[in-house]
């Protein structure tokens, strides 16, 4: 995300390319434990608990409309597998629309942007997905930097919730960066880079705090689901500055939303898959419309955006506006204009 895209938009497809977990702790009755002597040694910290399947499992499941429930000694939780069947008929759906009946990233070309746009349309009035984005341009960005540090403070915190703040300075090029030092039970850490990369990854790990604070109520709070804990796995794609051997602008998110690892609920992983998996891509396609919508609302693109919104599609999709105490934003349908 460099100054060369004016307008940006982060955004997750809640039906489509969104993916949060749902986890039980197992509660485990033991006798009081003796209190530690001064020489005892430090406590181990947990070991990070990293998850994978074979291939081919999802559509095994779904082929044989099975759910699997197993529970992980290491971790000392309980994990539930199940097949998204209306995700997965969703984008069945969607790529029947498509060329060669295949989704691909939105840069492919305009004659494919525009067969996404209209089969998207066609999809969405029957299948009803609900998108979450977050427009906007990097001038309002900075300009709104002091409510960005509040709103990410009031969210998140930084390690025990302390808050944090940035230091600034020109490097020899003459370009702005920002510097945030911390200390965890694992060392010094830095989040530092130019001052444009790290204003957006405030704005991301703000955004996935705000949804998971929403699907928290919504799921654990309100009772409905019977659950008495959320956690949320963020899957990122390629950062603007990374490369397949440098990754300084995904470690500084990570270190954003998680900067005690394990302990936070928001996990950040990237995928190894972006450029094939259809949650990945139809993110990358929703990102692409929107902005191109937003910068000319008067364009086909808006013309297709609007078409969708007596739908209810567009109703998590906002406008950053410059704010001075916490971050404030408008429905994208008055900025876009409604049909």
């Amino acid at each position: 995300m460099t100054d060369t895209h004016p307008e940006t938009t982060t955004s997750s497809g809640e039906s489509a390319a969104a993916e949060a977990a749902t986890e039980s702790e197992i509660a485990a009755a033991a006798a009081p434990a003796e209190a530690p002597s001064e020489n005892a040694p430090a406590q181990k910290a947990p070991e990070p608990v990293r998850k994978s399947c074979s291939q081919g499992l999802t559509a095994w499941m779904r082929r044989n409309q099975v759910s699997i429930a197993f529970t992980s000694y290491q971790s000392g939780r309980l994990y539930l597998l199940g097949s998204d069947s209306a995700y997965v008929e969703f984008v069945s759906r969607l790529e029947s629309e498509l060329p060669s009946n295949q989704l691909r990233k939105w840069k492919t070309g305009p004659g494919y942007r525009a067969r996404f746009c209209r089969a998207f349309g066609q999809v969405s009035r029957a299948a009803r997905p609900l998108v979450s984005a977050c427009s906007f341009q990097e001038r309002t960005l900075r300009a709104s930097r002091p409510a960005l540090v509040a709103s990410y403070n009031r969210e998140l915190g930084g390690v025990e919730g302390r808050g944090i703040g940035f230091e600034e300075w020109q490097d020899d090029r003459g370009r702005l960066r920002m510097r945030h030092s911390f200390v965890t039970m694992t060392g010094c850490h830095e989040i530092q880079g130019l001052q444009n990369q790290i204003l957006v990854l405030l704005l991301m790990s703000w955004f996935a705090a705000d949804q998971y604070i929403f699907y928290r109520k919504e799921i654990v709070a309100s009772g409905r689901c019977d659950f008495d804990r959320l956690a949320m796995t963020i899957v990122s794609d390629k950062l603007s500055g990374d490369d397949d051997s440098r990754r300084t602008s995904e470690l500084n998110l990570r270190r954003l939303i998680e900067p005690e690892g394990e302990v936070t609920p928001i996990v950040l992983t990237r995928s190894p898959v972006s450029d094939s998996f259809s949650g990945d891509l139809i993110v990358d396609n929703l990102a692409g419309w929107l902005n191109a919508a937003i910068a000319e609302p008067t364009s086909a693109f808006g013309d297709s955006a609007r078409e969708l919104v007596d739908t209810g599609v567009w109703a998590g999709w906002h406008v950053l506006r410059e704010s001075v105490a916490k971050l404030e934003s408008d429905s994208a349908l008055d900025r876009l204009g409604r049909k």
